[in-house]
């Protein structure tokens, strides 16, 4: 249910990624003379295969042509697969990829410190797209019970 939950969030932050494509028949001219489909990957995670649906939908109503290669596995797999061209792009979380760029655990960090970090951090010929403003926060639930015998409060 948790997970459930947590996508359903992911994908209502997302929603003002779709309303920002908008009708304009303008817009997709450039995808005419895109003959090569992006190639659009993603890691094994729910909200990832969403996100990486969402985009994909995105392309697709912009004219674009699409191939979707989702769910490969971690991200030791997505990411070589980004780096060796056999995916074009993939949906990340910032603070996740830092961790894997760097191999060093990020503590709380303003947004565009650890994009900067990100963009300052990868392999050459990658390029990190403009960050969404939706934002994944995890919480740690539990009884009140186990709060109080350990005095989590």
């Amino acid at each position: 249910m948790r997970r459930l939950v947590h996508s359903l969030l992911i994908v209502s932050a997302c929603l003002g990624l779709l309303a920002a494509c908008g009708d304009d028949p303008d817009n997709g001219s450039a995808a005419a003379d895109n003959a090569d489909p992006i190639v659009i990957g993603s890691t094994n995670f729910p909200e990832q295969l969403i996100l990486a649906n969402i985009y994909a939908d995105v392309l697709e109503a912009r004219g674009f042509e699409v191939e979707k290669r989702l769910n490969l596995g971690s991200r030791e797999i997505v990411f070589p697969a980004l780096e060796s061209g056999e995916i074009d792009v993939m949906p990340e979380y910032t603070g996740a990829l830092l961790a894997y760029l760097t191999d060093e655990e990020g503590g709380e960090h303003e947004q565009q410190d650890v994009a900067d970090a990100v963009q300052e951090n990868l392999p050459a010929g990658l390029v990190m797209l403009d960050i969404s403003p939706a934002e994944d926060k995890d919480a740690l639930v539990v009884t009140a019970e186990t709060a109080e015998k350990h005095d989590l409060n």
